[in-house]
């Protein structure tokens, strides 16, 4: 039978401790170093930075202000938009023509389907005509 092999000495501690510190201080010194190289550039980028443009400052328009406060009259005409989808309201009482919430809109062509348009007689007899040329059977809508 053969006896398991192994080392009969342990791995010396003095040389993997130096070899560790030797590396945690070539980290370091890396990390001082990398600091100040990026101090010095950002310095020089400063120097060489140009004046920002007149034209970028934001300056007010003369009187009369038409919008002063933009944020404020988008929203309210959002709100407004918002509204016009959600009610109901008569669009034309002499056609008797109203507005529909969107969701009933949509909620109506999906179970009906889009509406189909009478064809015109000159339209019916081009279609005609276009099949019989076609060599196709002649359909008729209305």
């Amino acid at each position: 039978m053969v006896e398991p092999r192994h080392e009969h000495s342990d791995a010396r501690p003095g040389p993997i401790a130096i070899i560790g510190l030797g590396l945690a201080a070539l980290v370091a010194v890396s990390l001082v170093v990398a600091y100040f190289v990026g101090v010095t550039f950002e310095r020089k980028q400063a120097e060489r930075r140009p004046a920002p443009s007149p034209l970028a400052e934001r300056v007010l328009p003369p009187s009369p202000r038409l919008q002063p406060n933009e944020a404020r009259d988008l929203e309210a005409w959002r709100a407004g938009e918002e509204q016009h989808l959600r009610t109901y309201a008569w669009v034309d009482r002499t056609l008797d023509r109203v507005r529909v919430p969107i969701d009933v809109a949509i909620a109506h062509v999906a179970t009906h389907g889009l509406p189909t348009w009478p064809i015109s007689a000159a339209e019916r007899q081009a279609t005609e005509l276009r099949q019989r040329a076609d060599g196709a059977p002649s359909e008729k809508r209305e």
